[in-house]
């Protein structure tokens, strides 16, 4: 197994997959390629124009081979602006334009024509299933046909998800109205119980009232009315 390739600073530049076994395997220490930009850049241009004169590069070489293009170019690009930054301030345009060349430098070296292509291969790579990444291999499917079978995959899904969401949303809101009704319910219910606590009450009131006094008065009431009248 070839070793990964770093800087003198220690930045990887070649052999992440190799890197990231390693660190799965728990090795402490691995050997490892110590190459500056420029002979890391001139290596690597070899290896491709070996592999390229042996056969046509499938899908998954070619974006590994730019990925790693695009390292050297970051490195590069890094370097560059460090010069810069001795002589004059860069402003975020100008960064931003310096990213934009190192992706049209990495697709036009590793053979994605331009940068936008090379973007969708990168998205394509990060977002494919295996079966998909097998297809673009065997040339069954083109880069376009694949990213855009994957961006309309991720639209029917944030759709679902924003369904969803609303969905989530509706049902907190009925379970907020409910709530509201079954607190009004509730309270209705405590008015309508001390109403009849308080019926109760004057009933018994009522049954436990003492009716001799009632009663001698509708006596006395019934003779009087039975006397005959005086004449004035």
């Amino acid at each position: 197994m070839n070793p990964p390739v770093v800087t003198p600073s220690n930045e990887l530049i070649a052999g992440e997959r190799r890197l990231r076994a390693c660190m799965l395997l728990n090795y402490q220490q691995i050997e490892v390629r110590v190459m500056s930009v420029k002979d890391s850049e001139h290596q690597l241009q070899i290896e491709i124009s070996e592999n390229e004169n042996r056969k046509d590069f499938t899908f998954s070489e070619r974006v590994d081979w730019a990925k790693r293009l695009e390292r050297v170019e970051r490195l590069k690009a890094k370097e560059r602006q460090s010069e810069l930054n001795g002589k004059s301030q860069l402003t975020e345009n100008s960064t931003e334009a310096e990213k934009g060349e190192s992706r049209d430098i990495v697709a036009d070296k590793s053979g994605f024509g331009s940068g936008k292509q090379f973007e969708k291969a990168k998205y394509i790579e990060e977002n494919a299933t295996e079966e998909m990444i097998k297809d673009l291999d065997d040339g069954k499917l083109s880069i376009n046909g694949a990213y855009t079978t994957l961006k309309k995959e991720k639209q029917e899904l944030e759709q679902a998800k924003k369904e969803l969401e609303q969905e989530k949303e509706n049902l907190e809101q009925d379970y907020e109205s409910l709530s509201n009704q079954k607190d009004a319910l509730q309270k209705e219910n405590e008015t309508l119980e001390t109403q009849l606590e308080q019926a109760l009450d004057k009933k018994l009131a009522v049954d436990n009232t003492d009716y001799t006094t009632i009663n001698s008065l509708r006596e006395q009431l019934s003779k009087w009315s039975a006397s005959p009248k005086k004449r004035t």
